[in-house]
């Protein structure tokens, strides 16, 4: 292994270093405020009880109400002439209107934290906003949230074998879906960046996780 390969897979491992260091202190700075929640939420319970006794002592306190005495019942009215004549029988009446129609309950699908970048791929909203500002690094970036590393380690972007390995037998070709959502999300954010380049530095992530891989597993 050539000194140019050591530091490259050394430069890998200071980034993934970095960048769980970085999801450490946050998790840190999390359970931090957790004592601070849980008075937070140990006062509302509190507010909420006294809230609720002030109210049931009103409603022990409160005097009840009087019921009205009952007036005597009046004596039926006289039955008028109107009254006795028979009414004009109708030629038809008319049906009672229909029953109101439920409204359809609509579910949204989905979970909202997650974006559809391309169709049929989606990534977390944290994980678009913690995406490093530099193109190259992004697209390393992209890559880890959207495959394991070993599927890297174990996977090529064209699924055939290259001049350099012939007699080899070729790796399984990467999601062609996600790989296409990565150049196209990468285009769309960092215009200047050609096709070619995107797949050069993908290729090169593959390789480095190929080589972390199989020193695993020689080691």
């Amino acid at each position: 292994m050539d000194l140019q390969m050591k530091l490259d897979m050394a430069r890998e491992e200071i980034l993934m270093l970095k960048r769980e260091n970085g999801k450490l202190r946050e998790a840190l700075s999390l359970i931090n405020e957790l004592p601070g929640l849980i008075s937070d939420i140990k006062e509302m319970k509190e507010h909420n009880r006294q809230i609720r006794k002030m109210r049931k002592t009103q409603n022990e306190t409160a005097p009840s109400p009087s019921l009205p005495t009952p007036s005597p019942p009046l004596p039926p009215p006289a039955p008028s002439h109107a009254a006795l004549m028979p009414a004009p029988a109708s030629a038809s009446s008319p049906p009672p209107p229909p029953p109101p129609q439920p409204q359809p309950q609509h579910s949204s699908e989905g979970s909202s934290d997650m974006v559809e970048i391309q169709k049929g791929v989606f990534l977390s909203k944290w994980v678009l906003f913690r995406l490093s500002k530099d193109p190259k690094k992004k697209i390393t970036e992209m890559m880890s949230a959207l495959f394991t590393r070993e599927e890297m380690a174990m996977s090529s972007l064209t699924g055939k074998a290259t001049n350099a390995f012939k007699n080899h037998e070729a790796k399984p070709q990467l999601d062609v879906k996600k790989v296409s959502a990565i150049c196209s999300y990468i285009n769309k954010e960092h215009g200047g960046l050609e096709a070619k380049e995107v797949l050069s530095i993908m290729r090169s992530k593959l390789n480095n996780e190929a080589k972390l891989y199989k020193k695993k597993i020689n080691s």
